[in-house]
Order: structure tokens, then sequence, then C-alpha cells
């Protein structure tokens, strides 16, 4: 099934859609703990709400969007995304830039392989472009292999990779 076979809405973020975007932020950081090799993640009770406030705190101020991928009256997946101006200190060693930064995105398992997370990808990059950046980041946790390759695929490479050493 593809995304011309379903009534699919790309939408901004609202209030209404609440309770099923914590939800999906909890299984989206849930997973993240299930395959942690190294057992330093975590989710504890509020997660969702917590992180839901500070994304719309964080869009808020750095020029960002929240767009969510309906079908029906049901959030199938979202993409958020902010934008980083430079300072004086970063031209100090880096060259002229602005950079759009996914900072999540997450198609619930039902609804995966449909384009959805292509189309919300593409929809923060677009948002950046006309922000005039010139590039768009996103971090990836590093055992995360099938965002790694949805990454990958849409041209995305490793710049910064940080290393742990557990004691």
């Amino acid at each position: 099934m593809n995304l011309s076979s379903l009534e699919i809405k790309i939408i901004s973020f609202q209030k209404e859609y609440e309770r099923m975007v914590i939800n999906l932020l909890e299984e989206l950081h849930q997973y993240l703990v299930h395959i942690d090799p190294l057992k330093r993640l975590r989710i504890e009770p509020g997660y969702g709400e917590m992180e839901l406030k500070k994304i719309l705190k964080e869009i808020e101020l750095m020029e960002g969007i929240f767009y969510l991928a309906t079908i029906g009256d049901e959030v199938a997946g979202f993409v958020t995304a902010t934008i980083h101006r430079q300072t004086s200190e970063d031209l100090m060693q880096a060259v002229p830039s602005s950079v759009g930064r996914v900072t999540k995105l997450y198609i619930s398992p039902l609804h995966r392989q449909k384009g959805l997370g292509t189309t919300l990808l593409k929809k923060a990059e677009e948002y950046a472009r006309s922000k005039e950046c010139d590039a768009m980041k996103i971090e990836v946790f590093a055992p995360n292999e099938p965002a790694r390759s949805f990454y990958g695929k849409h041209n995305y490479q490793p710049l910064e990779i940080d290393q742990i050493k557990v004691f």
C-alpha cells in the first residue's frame, strides 16, 4: 500500500492530537531503550508529556516545525525540525551556513513502508530550504540500523560520531 491509496494529510501539530503524539513519543523512546546495547537509556512515567513540552518549546525558540502525518483521525507519524543560525563563534570554525535539524522523525509500526517517513522528511527539508538553510542534519542513535539505513537512502552521511565508554 502506498500514499496514493490512503487518506493521508500532513498538518502542523494541533492540540487535539496531543495524546496520540505523546503515545508515539513514548513508543519511539521505548524502542530506543530496547535496542540500547549499553542499557544507558530508560523511560519513566511522564516521559511523553515532558518530551512534547520540550519539543514545543524548542520549535518556538528555534524557528521550528512540527508536522503530523494523519490517516483519518489517527496520527501515523511526525517530524520535528529546527533551524540553527550560526553565531560569531561558529563562524570562527566553520563555513557560513544555516542548518536545519530534524530533531524527531517517527512513523508508527502499523504505517511503515508506505512512504510516510520520506514524505515527512521532505516536508522538513522544504521548510529548511524556505528558511534559507543549505544543509539538514539529524542525530541518529548508532544502534538504530533501520534509521541509519533510511537516512542513507536519502543521501545523509555521518558527520560527527559520539563514542562512550562505560566504567
